[in-house]
């Protein structure tokens, strides 16, 4: 059977209507790449959060057995989160055929979230290693399995691993870009400091934005015109605000701890952009918290383009954090799905528009 280059995966919140029949589930999908490892996987993770029952607990589950088997596995997390959840990064590290390291991004974090199976296929997406990402939580992530793409995120899991180890940041000559389908899928990195100014994400962005003619929908956890310090980050504000300006039609989609910010609000009052914000109803099991929100990360511009990526479009994304995005250019069948996607939920009842400012 053929496989695909790449393949849209999700989780969706229980009890809501936002799962998609057509797209696989993202804990399936682990656990069918894990249990077809036969040498390595290498996870790199912003942190592990684990709760017995959960879906995620199975996927670990299967990754001590894949290591128990003879699969060598190296988890990866962020250092400033590994106080908040160190069990699974610390029970690891007692584990015949397994390894794990804390990187340091400060002042960033290492916020991509991603994982590599015998250097053959990888995992990229907006779930964190979280039970909650794969219950309580919608999020879109992609399964790959082309040459150049798989095999750069491998050299960025090594130079990143290695940091870990105390060793000095050396990133290998990696080629970003696979052809698929007639299209091309390209990997676009940050931050800017660590990586080739040819793979750096944000230049593309801004670009694809600035080519944008018709329609622009994009979705995000957050949107802000600044950065974690205060100080300012107005290029993909800017952008946004010039193809408002030539009649592209532009529809951001924020989830609901986004929906009051200042930055939001005054996009919504740009001609030719609306803003909704996307709302999760309450677990009827109880609160949950850190969770029913909308995480995942993307956007389709025009018919013919889309990203999918781990950073929320704020400055510390792109120019402090290890952030990791895919670009698809005439992937038809990603680009597509990605919009009924958007469409879904921008019309489903857990959107509402944000109120301009006055």
């Amino acid at each position: 059977m053929h496989l695909p280059d790449v393949e849209l995966v999700e989780s969706a919140p229980l009890e809501t209507t936002l799962a998609h029949a057509d797209v696989p589930n993202a804990a399936d999908v682990w656990i069918d790449m894990i249990r077809g490892a036969r040498h390595s996987i290498d996870l790199a993770e912003f942190y592990v959060s684990d709760q017995p029952g959960s879906r995620l607990h199975t996927v670990i589950e299967e990754i001590e057995r894949a290591a128990a088997r003879g699969v060598h596995v190296r988890l990866m997390v962020d250092d400033t989160f590994y106080a908040k959840y160190p069990e699974i990064p610390d029970a690891w590290k007692s584990r015949p055929n397994m390894e794990s390291r804390r990187v340091d991004f400060r002042p960033g974090v290492h916020h991509a979230k991603y994982f590599v199976i015998d250097e053959r296929e990888a995992y990229l997406g907006s779930q964190n290693f979280d039970w909650r990402s794969l219950e309580h939580i919608f999020e879109l992530g992609a399964r790959i399995r082309t040459e150049h793409i798989v095999a750069a995120l491998e050299a960025i899991f090594r130079a990143d691993w290695e940091v870990a180890g105390g060793g000095a940041y050396n990133l290998a000559p990696i080629r970003t870009k696979d052809e698929i389908d007639g299209g091309d899928i390209e990997l676009g990195v940050s931050p800017k400091k660590l990586v080739p100014e040819s793979a750096w994400e944000l230049p593309r962005l801004v670009q694809w934005i600035d080519g944008t003619t018709s329609t622009l929908r994009i979705e995000l956890l957050t949107y802000k015109a600044k950065s974690r310090d205060g100080t300012a980050f107005t290029v993909l504000d800017d952008a946004l605000r010039r193809a408002a300006a030539r009649g592209v039609h532009v529809k951001l989609l924020v989830s609901s701890w986004n929906e009051k910010d200042p930055d939001v609000i005054a996009l919504a009052s740009v001609p030719n952009i609306e803003a909704r914000s996307l709302t999760i109803p309450r677990f009827s099991g109880g609160d949950i918290p850190f969770a029913r929100v909308a995480h995942a990360k993307y956007a389709v511009f025009d018919e013919g383009r889309s990203w999918l990526g781990t950073s929320n479009w704020e400055g510390d994304y792109f120019m402090q954090s290890r952030n990791i995005g895919l670009f698809f250019e005439h992937v038809g069948h990603m680009s597509s799905k990605l919009a009924i996607i958007f469409s879904a939920a921008w019309e489903s009842s857990y959107a509402k528009p944000v109120s301009p400012s006055k």
